[in-house]
């Protein structure tokens, strides 16, 4: 488990007590840009979702160049961009509806 992942599990704890006033019916994203992928972390997410009652998505971003050392930055691909986009427009549209 990475440092990161202990901290969530340790705010989701704080806040499991009262699940309809803090998660129910919550739209929550996940955006993880990483080097060597987690799928865990994702994982972990999908199957609380159900005892929490929350909406899940999730971006998932690889930095990991595969032909060379160097890593890319998330700005330099734009299909990423995009696809963050047009999720916040989605969330943006069940808020309002």
């Amino acid at each position: 488990m990475t440092a990161q992942m202990k901290t969530v599990l340790d705010r989701m704890e704080a806040l499991a007590m009262d699940v309809e006033k803090y998660w129910l019916n919550k739209e929550f994203v996940a955006i993880l840009t990483y080097r060597h992928h987690y799928q865990s972390t994702i994982g972990f997410f999908e199957r609380v979702q159900d005892y929490f009652r929350f909406k899940f998505s999730s971006l998932l971003y690889c930095s990991k160049n595969e032909r060379g050392s160097e890593d890319f930055h998330v700005s330099t691909c734009q299909e990423k961009l995009e696809e963050a986009t047009n999720l916040g427009r989605q969330i943006g549209v069940r808020i309002i509806d």
